[in-house]
This record gives C-alpha cells, sequence and structure tokens, in this order.
C-alpha cells in the first residue's frame, strides 16, 4: 500500500479533531500549518481544509517562526491554496525575517512562489538578498536547491 492509502484514515481522523478548533483559541496557527503542512508532505491533498486554516492563520503570520511561515507558503502550493490573504501576509512575514530562514526554507519558499505562480516580490527580495549575502557559509547543495528555486 502507498503511504497516502496508508496514512489516510489517520489524517482524515486528524483534520476531523481539528475542523471545528479552526478559527477558535483552542488551537494555535503554528498547529494548523503543521497539520495541513504534514498531509501535504505524505501526498493528502485537501484545499479546502487548507483554505479553512489559511483564513484562520492569515492574520498571525507576522508572528510566527520563519520555519512556520515557509510551511504554510509549501503546504498551499503542495494544497494548490490561493488564499489571497494568506499568501501575502506570508510575503511579508518572510521578507521581515528572511534573515532568519535557513537555505531550505529559502528555497521551499521560492519553489512555492514559483508552485503556485505568484510574485511574492517582497518575500523573494528579501530572500534573495539574504541568499547573497550568506553565499560564503552555504554548502553546495543549498547552493544548488536555491538557485533552482529561484529559476522556476
Amino acid at each position: 500500500a502507498s503511504m497516502e492509502s496508508r496514512s489516510e484514515p489517520v489524517f482524515d481522523a486528524v483534520a476531523a479533531r481539528f475542523e471545528p478548533l479552526i478559527g477558535t483559541d483552542d488551537v494555535q496557527a503554528s498547529e494548523l500549518v503543521s497539520v495541513v503542512w504534514a498531509m501535504a508532505k505524505v501526498g493528502l491533498r485537501r484545499p479546502a481544509l487548507c483554505a479553512a486554516v489559511a483564513g484562520a492563520v492569515h492574520e498571525a503570520m507576522p508572528e510566527q517562526a520563519p520555519r512556520v511561515i515557509a510551511s504554510m507558503m509549501w503546504a498551499c502550493a503542495k494544497h494548490a491554496c490561493g488564499h489571497r490573504p494568506l499568501l501575502t501576509a506570508l510575503s511579508l512575514a518572510a521578507a521581515q525575517k528572511a534573515d532568519d530562514m535557513t537555505p531550505d526554507m529559502m528555497a521551499g519558499f521560492a519553489w512555492s512562489c514559483a508552485s503556485l505562480q505568484e510574485r511574492c516580490a517582497p518575500a523573494l527580495g528579501a530572500i534573495s538578498a539574504s541568499a547573497r549575502a550568506r553565499m560564503s557559509t552555504v554548502g553546495g547543495d543549498h547552493m544548488a536547491s536555491l538557485a533552482w528555486s529561484f529559476a522556476k
């Protein structure tokens, strides 16, 4: 059995547990992001769930850690979730926190923008500047990943 077929019942149960909590104070934005990221990671596309989470978390993005910002952008790309307020919030938050992103986060964010066909100008400009400033400390694999992501 594929990873998707083995994990689908578990994620359906997780989604059923989290759906009533979306938009409440009972769950943190980072927890919701983790759920949609994990579903995307195993190949379960749930655009409606992603959209519901996007609506609930977009205002919290400026306070989130760079990992949460990059993970949500990647999950949006994998779920094909084009929630405009969230994408704008993610781009602005990533622009503010680009210097705190790891090279993997930078590459993932850039790839996600390309995958969603989003311009994300504030974020990509800041990520590009931060990546260029760190090139002497970034390993070859990370440089290749960054270059590939920005070429998309």
